[in-house]
């Protein structure tokens, strides 16, 4: 009918998952307290990081459920949708791991009120962010995008926002006062202006070194019979799903190890440009791979490929 379609994915394990975010969770304290090296003389300030830390990230996670659970009410009161979702476990999931993001930044220069704030602005970014990325049609099937990057930015922005004087003279173990704080703790605006500027440095630097170096990956695969990267699986699992297909071939030995392993001529694929916007893709009948399937021989095919570079 000419429109686009959001495909949602469902998930694989929720347990998993969840158990997956609390270990995350657990080593973020120790991640952001263990940054003192030492408990000699800052164990309040430790404490504060911790509280700080758990705050950020329960706010984040309150902010995101409430968010999603007004705006579903809101399109189906006043826009007639036909479905109700009141809460997603991934909301949870994101909004736990995105206020964690959040709190890295400034967990040991701001107070707990401040660190609240500034999960629970977090957990609204997330889900602006994600709905965005739909809208705009960009692929992002684990959210890496509003929760890293987003949360990531906006950690370093409410840092600079939020950030005491006091404590960045003991966290720094500076011999006076600094002259520059927190813009909303009335330390002016050369901190915002600071950690905007470093912001879009780290931004430029990673994006480009990043694209330079997954475009020469990608040019390496696509010239060379042995895939060295394996960046790209075979068609047929792309269009089943990786893990459909991984239960699909449990039995035979098959996993997802050799599916990506394929070969498969990447120029004729219809993969679209390097970038997140992608075009239509070639729509081709995915055909099952055979039982029969002789197992890979890695260490010729790789010997064959040193031959030719080397030699």
């Amino acid at each position: 009918d000419g429109k686009w379609k959001i495909n949602h994915l469902k998930s694989s394990n929720p347990a998993i998952s969840a158990y997956g975010a609390f270990i995350l969770w657990f080593g973020f304290f120790a991640f952001n307290m263990g940054s003192f090296f030492t408990f000699s003389g800052k164990a309040d300030l430790v404490g504060l990081v911790g509280v700080n830390t758990a705050l950020c990230c329960a706010a984040a996670v309150f902010s995101s459920i409430l968010y999603q659970q007004c705006s579903q009410l809101i399109l189906f009161k006043f826009r007639n949708r036909s479905t109700l979702v009141l809460w997603q476990l991934d909301d949870v999931i994101n909004g736990t791991l995105v206020g964690l993001v959040a709190s890295t930044s400034g967990c040991s220069l701001v107070q707990t009120w401040a660190s609240f704030i500034i999960g629970f602005i977090a957990g609204i970014l997330y889900q602006i962010s994600m709905n965005l990325m739909i809208r705009f049609r960009l692929d992002d099937p684990v959210q890496a995008v509003p929760v890293h990057l987003v949360g990531g930015i906006w950690s370093c922005i409410g840092a600079s926002l939020f950030a005491e004087r006091n404590l960045i003279q003991r966290v720094y173990n500076f011999s006076d006062l600094p002259n520059h704080w927190g813009l909303f703790r009335g330390g002016g605006g050369l901190f915002l202006a600071s950690a905007i500027i470093s912001t879009l440095c780290v931004c430029a630097f990673t994006g480009i070194v990043s694209w330079l170096l997954f475009r020469t990956m990608f040019w390496i695969d696509s010239r060379l019979e042995f895939k060295w990267f394996f960046l790209r699986s075979s068609f047929h699992p792309e269009n089943v799903s990786l893990g459909d297909l991984e239960n699909e071939n449990s039995q035979n030995g098959m996993g997802i190890a050799d599916v990506t392993s394929s070969f498969v001529d990447a120029e004729r694929r219809g993969r679209g440009s390097f970038v997140m916007f992608s075009s239509p893709p070639i729509v081709r009948k995915p055909t099952k791979p055979s039982d029969k399937t002789p197992p890979r021989r890695w260490l010729p095919a790789l010997a064959k490929e040193a031959e030719k570079l080397f030699l």
